[in-house]
């Protein structure tokens, strides 16, 4: 992935587990690959490190020292490591001790390990480290202890050795551990420098983990220790991308705060407020427009922010948006607007509110000349007859056609949608409309065997049609005729 500049230009540090500052508006207000039609991040849409965890609770082989770690078993990691146990053993998923009880949440454990001189840099099969675990998992004092040198340890062991007390005698056990282990070398790994910035396979750093899984301490941790806001994963998504994505908006303020670039895009130039409208986030929206971002920025496929809330039917984002400035006016590729989005959805209510508060015209055809009504009734979704109704309710020509000469009857016969049939013959929709090539929506009926609408276009066609649609259709006409609109 793309690395971009460190954190060190903050505005202030953060303390308390609250934002440095809050900035004043400005404006006027991932995972798997992306692919052409839905673009993501490396993050995807589920939890992050799920199947890892699950990795972590089933041993398999480990050796004896992992699964005391991945216990918590604090006196045998005692026991083990001085029996002469190697501290960075590999189990058969990649993972060592460090790994285990960072993952567990085993504060001792991990002193335990440390203070042995433990690798706390070792990757998994994912490549990522006992770091990217305690950011993803929240796993603040963890990540503590990854971050600290050998004398902030010598500390932190000072002070859980004052509460160390073992039902089998164990009292003591860390400074003996300590004592046993304690080189204090100018070549000590313990002195070394933590790389905050180091990635996983996915390009992915520890601080992109902290954002998309809404764990503020640890992000705050990780900001004041320098990571850098604006490094980018394979997918170029930045941790910004991640808090937005996943709605955690004061983490996006924190990032904010220390620069973290507002409109940044990835690799399908979509910024984190394309994502935050696309998932529903209203109030992350409302903050990066306040911060500075595009309201009608586009997207790779030319989408704009709105584009993804009319998609998606957040109703709410797309008020905001339009409260905002977002443009109703903008065709993507394929020469969509956002009402031809809210109807091929199925989206009533977010097609209401684009007319009734942007005026969107509502018959205005995309690069194939379809307008909303036919993209609404070609759909067959739950929403797709409140919708066709909807705008046949505020105007939409009801007997408008594509290129093709198809209209909005013909899509809905095609696709044997009887409601969205009853709601548009009811708006006067003509049923002897031909095509380009002739065919009626009888002929769309019969070629596709929609029993369930034919009798409720049967009932208004003229003799003049073309008797072998009729020929063909006899015997189903006959089973349907009784129930004829």
């Amino acid at each position: 992935g793309r690395a971009g500049g460190g954190g060190g230009g903050a505005r202030g540090k953060a303390r308390g587990g609250k934002r440095a500052h809050s900035a004043p508006g400005v404006g006027a207000m991932h995972g798997s690959p992306s692919n052409s039609s839905e673009p993501g991040s490396s993050l995807g849409e589920a939890p992050i490190g799920a199947a890892e965890a699950a990795e972590a609770r089933a041993p398999l082989h480990e050796g004896e020292l992992c699964n005391a770690a991945r216990e918590g078993n604090v006196y045998e990691v005692g026991r083990l490591l001085k029996a002469g146990a190697d501290v960075n053993e590999v189990s058969e998923r990649g993972m060592t001790p460090l790994h285990f009880a960072v993952n567990g949440g085993h504060r001792e454990v991990v002193l335990l390990l440390l203070q042995a001189n433990s690798n706390r840099e070792p990757q998994d099969r994912h490549g990522r480290t006992p770091l990217h675990r305690a950011a993803e998992l929240g796993q603040r004092e963890c990540m503590s202890l990854l971050l600290s040198n050998n004398k902030r340890l010598d500390e932190r062991n000072q002070e859980m050795e004052a509460r160390e007390k073992d039902k089998k005698g164990a009292k003591g056990l860390l400074k003996r551990a300590k004592a046993l282990f304690e080189k204090d070398k100018p070549d000590d790994p313990r002195n070394r420098e933590l790389n905050l910035n180091a990635v996983d396979k996915n390009g992915m750093a520890a601080l992109h983990y902290a954002a998309a899984h809404g764990h503020e301490k640890c992000v705050i941790l990780l900001l004041n220790r320098g990571a850098s806001v604006t490094a980018a994963d394979k997918n170029w998504w930045t941790p910004l991308h991640a808090a937005s994505h996943r709605g955690h908006k004061s983490i996006a303020h924190l990032l904010l705060d220390f620069m973290a670039v507002v409109d940044q895009p990835d690799r399908d130039s979509m910024t984190p407020l394309h994502w935050a409208a696309k998932r529903g986030h209203r109030e992350v929206c409302t903050l990066l427009i306040q911060r500075g971002a595009k309201v009608n920025a586009v997207s790779k496929m030319s989408r704009t922010p709105i584009d993804y809330a009319a998609r998606t039917g957040h109703k709410d984002v797309l008020i905001e948006l339009l409260k905002r400035g977002a443009r109703v006016d903008i065709a993507d590729e394929d020469g969509r607007l956002p009402l031809h989005w809210a109807a091929i959805k199925g989206r009533a209510e977010c097609v209401a509110a684009l007319i009734d508060r942007a005026r969107c015209a509502t018959s205005a055809p995309a690069r194939d000349g379809t307008t909303p009504l036919h993209e609404a009734a070609r759909s067959f979704r739950v929403g797709s007859a409140p919708t066709v109704e909807a705008l046949l309710e505020r105007g939409a020509r009801v007997n408008a056609q594509s290129r093709s000469g198809h209209t909005a009857l013909h899509f809905a016969v095609s696709v044997g949608n009887k409601e969205c049939v009853q709601a548009l013959i009811r708006a006067g929709a003509n049923v002897n409309a031909g095509t380009k090539v002739g065919n009626t929506p009888l002929h769309e009926a019969v070629d596709v065997r929609a029993n369930r609408v034919l009798g409720y276009v049967e009932a208004g066609c003229s003799d003049a049609l073309k008797p072998g649609a009729l020929m063909c259709s006899s015997r189903l006409l006959r089973r349907v005729h009784a129930s004829c609109f």
